[in-house]
């Protein structure tokens, strides 16, 4: 169920994206840099620019045309990305996890989760509870549009 949500966010599995993402050296080492750095919530697109060596104008450039997406937007779905797991793995409060992934508050996960989802986290790791005891709820379709 997790790969659902992942296709929803990404409209693709996360490992094509990235894939795509590493055949470009530059937007390899931005990459390199969200991975490490996705739970500070200061963490800007002039950061990845700097990371790639490149303007933030021609990194926004490369991610749309290899990911379809703006490196901010990326940098939103894949902090969501992130707390899906977590959600899944039911180790931390939604609180804790939005602070983790680099939320500055559980109130702007939550907003990017019904952006995303049309559901609370809360609602999302009951979900995923239920797929794990073989239950098949639905997951909302919805038009994402994180910015």
């Amino acid at each position: 169920m997790l790969t659902e949500y992942e296709r929803n966010l990404f409209g693709e599995p996360y490992a094509d994206i990235e894939g795509r993402l590493r055949t470009d050296t530059s937007l390899s080492r931005a990459l390199d840099t969200l991975t490490e750095r996705y739970g500070d919530e200061r963490l800007a697109v002039t950061d990845l620019a700097r990371a790639a060596g490149l303007s933030a104008t021609v990194l926004r450039d490369r991610f749309r045309r290899l990911a379809g997406i703006t490196p901010r937007q990326f940098i939103v779905r894949y902090r969501i990305n992130k707390s899906l797991r977590m959600l899944y793995l039911r180790q931390n409060s939604v609180s804790e996890i939005a602070q983790r992934v680099g939320f500055s508050n559980v109130s702007g996960l939550e907003k990017c989760f019904r952006s995303a989802f049309g559901e609370s986290p809360g609602a999302i790791r009951r979900s995923l509870k239920a797929d794990s005891t073989k239950e098949k709820p639905q997951i909302p379709r919805k038009s994402v549009d994180l910015e």
